[in-house]
């Protein structure tokens, strides 16, 4: 019995230290980020830029943060010859997210691996949307216009955020020595949606470029909203 305990203890040692070295959890990063609301219709996407941090603390538990920022500029003027009117109107949406993160890792085989997930956040939305009506005087011989005064102005302004938690579950395998692959499956309750419970699911790509640098390129649905991340890692 004692010689069984020893060898389970020994395999369950060789298979988390090869995780380990597997699969890098010890990495900062930055790139490109874009937000968009699923039930939207064409394309109202958001985009900026992310920035993350992960650190493993031992053979299984793992921290990490990243913060999201993304943002959409929409401008838009016509006028009217025959009313004489000037219309034009300025829409500027800007998202920020960010999460905190603790996981534990589970080794399976030498090339795979389960994470379990545990999470909080925030989102803060930052809305303005302005709207202007200008009486204009064509001349129509030169073709030239002149502004007698502002008809209508208004301005609207909506700031909020909401809370999130979440749990989830993600699988990682190496397809190869520099590829990676991981795709997880969970739940995140968002504090002051309509529907505030939502399924999650990702996917993700890593591919190490060098032993210090990898790229990745994650896709993240919460069901109301998607996340696409694209980042270069520094791996310490």
């Amino acid at each position: 019995m004692k010689l069984l305990a020893l060898v389970l203890s020994s395999a369950l040692i060789s298979t988390a230290t090869f995780a380990s070295d597997t699969f890098n959890f010890d990495y900062i990063g930055a790139g490109y980020a874009k937000f968009k609301l699923t039930d939207e219709d064409g394309d109202g996407s958001l985009n900026g830029f992310t920035v993350e941090a992960s650190k493993q603390l031992n053979e299984n538990w793992v921290v990490s943060s990243q913060y999201i920022t993304t943002s959409r500029d929409d401008i838009y003027s016509s006028s009217d010859y025959d009313s004489a009117i000037n219309v034009s109107l300025s829409e500027e949406m800007d998202l920020t997210q960010w999460q905190l993160s603790a996981a534990y890792l589970i080794p399976l085989e030498q090339d795979t691996l389960l994470e379990f997930v545990s999470s909080i956040g925030r989102m803060t939305y930052d809305y303005t949307y302005e709207y202007s009506e200008t009486f204009v005087d064509n001349n129509i011989s030169d073709r030239q216009a002149s502004y007698y005064g502002e008809l209508r102005h208004f301005v609207d302004k909506d700031k909020d955020h909401t809370n999130t938690f979440g749990l989830e579950a993600n699988y990682h395998i190496a397809l190869l020595e520099n590829l990676k692959a991981s795709a997880g499956l969970g739940y995140q309750h968002i504090s002051d949606a309509d529907d505030k419970h939502e399924l999650v699911y990702q996917l993700e790509l890593a591919y190490d470029i060098t032993n210090d640098f990898t790229i990745s390129a994650a896709y993240r649905n919460v069901d109301v909203f998607e996340n696409y991340f694209v980042t270069v890692r520094y791996n310490f």
